[in-house]
């Protein structure tokens, strides 16, 4: 990367040669200002002012450059849909190295909101929702950005022990990034007193495709709501012809909210952007006569735990290894908190025997890794099966499976 220049670090031990972000923060000389008028001369708003990685819903994370515009557009589209202005205090506990933290940063300078944030860790791994309601109270929070785990927590506390924290100046919940269970909304609604929106959209699509207008969940009730402004959105087929209303086929999207392609890597944004500038999300849904977009599931089927999307490959390459597994495969089932957790669904090898706590213990050696919100790796489920259910031409069948888990485990 001959024409990186400068590495700038958030973090306690910076490395040597790069740049303390904190350095940059303390008052400067009006010599290095007049510098950095002159460079922002040079700057347009289609150059690219964030690199970021795909959650990886769709197999390897890509690094997605975004430019100027693709962020200011995303910003102002959001003030303009929550009816929020200069002055906004917003939550947002998303990690910054993600497109839902990234975009922080664009709603403090585009809007003028001031962002609190906190460790991703304390929000996910630690399932306590206390810290967030005080902070939301302490800082006089008005926009909560909470991922449906959290909603989960907060409205499951003892209600004498939630009615310690007031929460008067919370008048927004955003949330997203799975299909929302609806009974979940209504409770926040009823118990909280806040309005709650759904948002949509990719980090390759600008974080943000679909919102509904200042949190009106009525109307929006099972759907993401409409496409931002400028934003055009088609339902398609595999064929890439426009379906008819409340037709199921691929989302797409285009306008000033698209990104202009993967680092590096021309084949895979002709993948997903065709000759005609249509951005192809590979997530599966209807427009309705209204314009709502609804979510009914993914091209590729992966796991979504928490703030993570896992591969099951991942995991199953893991668990292979185990001396006494002949066939492993991975799925999710529905939990009420973390939307999906993971299941083992084991074939043992003829001869072999290997009991549910007997694997539980190998994982529990073998899976060292955690994930950006601090859960382990490891299933939480093992199903142990005689065979594992093929289709008629000799693929696994993963919904069977997903069935057969779901009516075990799920919850």
């Amino acid at each position: 990367m001959p024409s990186l220049k400068h590495i700038i670090l958030i973090t306690d031990d910076v490395l040597k040669g790069a740049i303390d972000f904190n350095d940059l923060l303390k008052e400067t000389s009006d010599e290095k200002k007049s510098g950095i008028l002159l460079r922002n001369a040079n700057i347009s708003m289609d150059d690219a002012v964030w690199i970021g990685l795909t959650s990886g819903s769709t197999g390897k994370p890509k690094y997605c450059p975004m430019p100027n515009r693709v962020i200011i557009h995303m910003a102002r589209c959001f003030g303009l849909r929550t009816a929020h202005s200069k002055g906004t205090i917003m939550f947002n506990d998303r990690p910054m190295s993600w497109a839902g933290g990234a975009v922080s940063f664009a709603f403090a300078l585009a809007n003028e909101y001031t962002i609190v944030t906190i460790d991703v860790k304390q929000t996910v791994k630690n399932s306590g929702p206390e810290t967030i309601l005080q902070l939301i109270r302490d800082e006089k929070v008005n926009i909560a950005l909470l991922m449906p785990y959290l909603m989960y927590d907060v409205i499951n506390m003892e209600t004498e022990e939630r009615k310690k924290y007031s929460i008067s100046s919370l008048k927004v919940i955003l949330t997203g990034g799975q299909r929302i269970d609806p009974v979940l909304i209504e409770s926040v609604k009823t118990i909280l007193g806040v309005g709650v929106t759904i948002g949509y959209g990719m980090t390759e699509g600008g974080g943000i495709t679909c919102m509904f207008p200042h949190a009106d969940f009525t109307k929006q009730h099972l759907t993401v709501g409409y496409g931002v402004a400028h934003v055009e959105i088609s339902i398609r087929d595999k064929d890439n012809k426009i379906v008819p209303i409340d037709t199921q086929g691929e989302i797409c999207t285009r306008g000033p909210n698209i990104f202009h392609g993967y680092f590096n890597d021309e084949e895979k944004t002709r993948e997903v952007i065709d000759q005609y500038g249509w951005l192809h999300t590979g997530d599966i849904g209807t427009l309705t006569k209204y314009g709502y977009v609804t979510i009914v599931g993914r091209l590729k089927e992966f796991i979504k735990r928490g703030t993570v999307i896992v591969r099951p490959s991942k995991i199953e390459n893991i668990l292979v290894e185990h001396p006494s597994i002949h066939q492993v495969q991975v799925v999710g089932v529905p939990d009420p908190r973390l939307f999906e957790e993971l299941c083992a669904c084991i074939k043992v090898k003829d001869g072999q025997m290997l009991t549910e706590a007997e694997i539980k213990e190998w994982c529990a050696e073998v899976f060292g890794d955690f994930t950006a919100d601090g859960l382990n790796s490891a299933p939480r489920y093992f199903l142990m099966l005689d065979e594992i259910p093929t289709l008629m031409n000799g693929k696994i069948d993963r919904n069977g499976l997903k069935k057969l888990a779901t009516e075990k485990f799920g919850q």
